[in-house]
């Protein structure tokens, strides 16, 4: 003889009305937060508007200045080494 037994399991219930990814409770899905229907600016350009090529161009300047100013004390060292009476090597 074969004892079956039996279990009395009290699942809880599950609603769709609190889950976030139904439709119901998306607002944008849903429409209650509106797209904006207007299109996004345009990212400007090195070249548009036309102060920004001023920019660019200065900015290259700042940058070659800069280099040859930095570039400049290679080319000078065995001169400060006299003038300072400083050996390195």
């Amino acid at each position: 003889m074969t004892s079956e037994k039996q279990f009395d399991i009290n699942l809880p219930q599950v609603s769709l009305e609190n889950d976030p990814t139904s439709i119901s409770n998306n607002p944008i899905k849903s429409g209650i937060i509106e797209t904006p229907e207007t299109e996004p600016e345009e990212l400007e350009k090195w070249n548009s508007p036309s102060i920004n090529m001023y920019r660019y161009f200065a900015t290259i300047y700042s940058f070659i200045i800069m280099g040859m100013n930095d570039a400049a004390y290679g080319a000078l060292i065995p001169y400060v080494q006299t003038n300072y009476l400083k050996k390195w090597s």
